[in-house]
C-alpha cells in the first residue's frame, strides 16, 4: 500500500481503514488486560520501563532520518516534549498498572473510555475551547457512569468511602491522558508522527528510570525473568504500542481524525470481551450502566469537535 502526500492508499479497499481502527483499538484494548494478567509477574514501572525502551529501540532505526531531521525543532520544544513524556509514561501507563494491582481489568476499561470526555474538559480550561450544553450534558453522563463503575452500583459506599484504590487510579490515569491529549494537539506542526513518538518515548524513559529505581529500591515488587515477562514486553512494545499507533494513523489519513476517532469507544468493548474471556471476569448489572452512561456521555460531549467536516 503506497501512501501520497494528502491523498488516499493507492489500491486500498473501502473497508480496509475500518479494519485498521477496530484492530488498532482491540490492540489497545489488550493492553488493559495483559496488565491486570501480569500484576503478580511484573511492577507497574518497570513494565512500562521495558515496553517503552523496547518499542523505541525498535521504531528509532526505521525513523532515524525523520528524527534526525526534526531534532532540532525537537530540542527547541524540549518542555513541550517532557510533558507530554510524563504524561504518556508515568503518570498515564505506569498509574493505570499500578490501578490494575487492585480493580478489574473490566472497570479500568470502561473508566477508561471516559478519556475523550476528560479532553474536553482538560481543552477547555488550558486552551479556553468552548464547551456548548450537549458537551456538557456528554461530560456529566460520563462522569456518573463512572461513579456507578466506582460504587460498583452500590451508592451507600459514597456514605462509608468504601472506595476501590485502584478505580481512582484509573480515573487519575485518565486525567493524565487527557494532558497527553491537549498536548499533543498544540505540538509543534509538521512533526514527523513517528519521530515525535519515539522523542516522546525518551522523554517517558527519563522519568520511568528513577521511578522504576525507586520502585526497586523500596518495595518488594520485581521484574521476574521468565519467557512469559519477556513475551508480554515485546508483544505490548510491538503490538499494543507500535503497531497499534501505525494502524491509527493510517486510518485517520485515510477516513479523517472524525470519523475515525470514533472508534475509540470501542475500546472498553475489546478490553470487556478479552477480560471475560481470558481472565475469567464477571460482567454485572452495574457495568452495562455504566457503559452506557459512558459511551452515550462521550458520544455527546464529543460529537461536536468530531463530526466530520
Amino acid at each position: 500500500m503506497i501512501l501520497g502526500p494528502g491523498s488516499r492508499p493507492v489500491g486500498a479497499a473501502a473497508w480496509l481503514p475500518h479494519v485498521m481502527l477496530a484492530l488498532s483499538m482491540a490492540l489497545m484494548g489488550s493492553n488493559v488486560v495483559i496488565g491486570r494478567a501480569v500484576t503478580a509477574e511484573m511492577p507497574p514501572a518497570g513494565f512500562i520501563f521495558w515496553r517503552c525502551l523496547l518499542a523505541a529501540l525498535l521504531t528509532l532505526p526505521f525513523v532515524w532520518g525523520a528524527f534526525c531531521k526534526d531534532l532540532p525543532v525537537l530540542l527547541a520544544n524540549w518542555r513541550h516534549i517532557v510533558a507530554m513524556g510524563l504524561a504518556w509514561s508515568v503518570t498515564g501507563h505506569a498509574l493505570t498498572y499500578t490501578a490494575l494491582q487492585t480493580t478489574t481489568a473490566i472497570n479500568a476499561a470502561l473508566i477508561a473510555a471516559t478519556q475523550p470526555a476528560l479532553t474536553v474538559i482538560v481543552a477547555r480550561l488550558a486552551l479556553g475551547d468552548r464547551v456548548g450544553p450537549r458537551q456538557g450534558l456528554g461530560i456529566v453522563a460520563a462522569l456518573i457512569g463512572v461513579a456507578v463503575i466506582v460504587v460498583r452500583g452500590d451508592w451507600s459506599v459514597l456514605l462509608e468511602l468504601r472506595f476501590a484504590i485502584g478505580d481512582l487510579f484509573v480515573v487519575l490515569s485518565m486525567a493524565s491522558f487527557a494532558v497527553y491529549n491537549v498536548l499533543a494537539k498544540t505540538a509543534p506542526p509538521g512533526l514527523n508522527p513517528f519521530a515525535l513518538l519515539v522523542a516522546i518515548m525518551i522523554a517517558g524513559l527519563a522519568f520511568l528510570i528513577p521511578v522504576h529505581g525507586i520502585e526497586l529500591l523500596f518495595t518488594d515488587l520485581r521484574m521476574q525473568v521468565s519467557w512469559f515477562a519477556a513475551w508480554t514486553v515485546a508483544f505490548t512494545a510491538i503490538f499494543a504500542t507500535i503497531f497499534s499507533v501505525v494502524l491509527w494513523n493510517v486510518g485517520v489519513q485515510r477516513l479523517g481524525p472524525g470519523p475515525a476517532s470514533m472508534y475509540i469507544n470501542v475500546v472498553p468493548l475489546f478490553a470487556t470481551a478479552l477480560a471475560v474471556i481470558f481472565l475469567g471476569e464477571a460482567l454485572a448489572p452495574f457495568h452495562a450502566l455504566g457503559f452506557v452512561l459512558i459511551v452515550g456521555g462521550v458520544y455527546l460531549a464529543t460529537r461536536s469537535a468530531t463530526a466530520p467536516r
